[in-house]
């Protein structure tokens, strides 16, 4: 099961000062599953989550489709983050990092900030990363801090 940013409505919000500020809201979520949808996929919005099996064959077709209906909503993917959107992003993960870790789950070693803005594009340090795919559902309900804010 795939899921892109989203959470349910009764998920409390990151606590990281500003972090909604980088998610789009459900207007763009909706905008983009309808498309992905017109576009053959096989995916449904669940909250501002947009959800679906996505056979791994299938993968990078996938992408480049959810790329261009995210292009088509009004997101460019490509815009530069800047110094203070890249803090935003390290202390949340430090959060998810901090809550998986005191749940039990496996955590990548954290980066210095530094690095982590310096490999944020190339090797990105994702906390839930090291989470396995069966126990993905119960880390986000252990700590629904890694769930992406729904404003």
């Amino acid at each position: 099961m795939l899921a892109l940013a989203g959470c349910s409505p009764t998920s409390p919000a990151p606590s990281s000062s500003g972090i909604d500020s980088l998610f789009a809201g459900a207007d763009v979520a909706s905008e983009r599953a309808a498309c992905l949808v017109e576009r053959g996929w096989d995916v449904r919005l669940e909250g501002t989550a947009i959800v679906g099996n996505i056979p791994p064959e299938q993968m990078t077709a996938y992408q480049a489709d959810d790329l261009e209906c995210l292009e088509a909503a009004g997101i460019d993917p490509d815009a530069p983050l800047s110094a203070d959107q890249y803090e935003l992003i390290y202390d949340w993960y430090v959060e998810i990092e901090e809550c998986l870790d005191g749940a039990g789950f496996p955590v990548p070693e954290r980066p210095s900030r530094e690095a982590f803005e310096e490999t944020y594009d190339s090797e990105p340090w994702i906390p839930w990363s090291a989470v396995p795919d069966l126990d993905a559902q119960r880390a986000g309900e252990l700590c629904p801090i890694m769930l992406a804010p729904t404003s």
